[in-house]
């Protein structure tokens, strides 16, 4: 049987993706992206460990592809990206602890450069954008 979660979320309240402080939560920015791609073409994202790291990988609106993946565990994972190919750079940008100022401002945390192993934090979701 795998694992599955219920997460509860809403538009507003305490459980929103606003918190009614004017401050929005980092799972806002996520619910942001999955709806900017349902237009968009998916592609195929496999995961060797679909009980600790899932993820969706559709076009980018500015050509080249966006990879979201998500810690679906309590613990620091690493994890490898194969078969990731690009001309051009790609960068990653994480949903964390960390981050979660930054989130909740409103404004997207800064962007990093992809290497072949990303350290994903405890229940992170990380967004890796390229053009290959």
């Amino acid at each position: 049987m795998a694992n599955t979660a219920l997460t509860q979320s809403a538009l507003t309240g305490p459980f929103g993706l606003l918190d009614g402080k004017a401050a929005v939560r980092p799972i806002f920015h996520i619910a942001r992206a999955l709806a900017s791609m349902a237009t968009r073409e998916r592609y195929s994202l496999n995961s060797s460990r679909p009980g600790s790291v899932l993820g969706v990988a559709a076009a980018a609106a500015a050509g080249g592809k966006s990879v979201w993946l998500t810690n679906l565990t309590p613990r620091t994972l690493a994890v490898r990206l194969n078969g990731v190919q690009s001309s051009g750079a790609l960068s990653f940008r994480s949903l964390d602890t960390a981050s979660w100022p930054v989130a909740a401002s409103g404004t997207r945390p800064a962007a990093q450069i992809v290497r072949a192993t990303l350290s994903l934090a405890p229940f992170a979701t990380v967004q890796i954008e390229g053009s290959g």
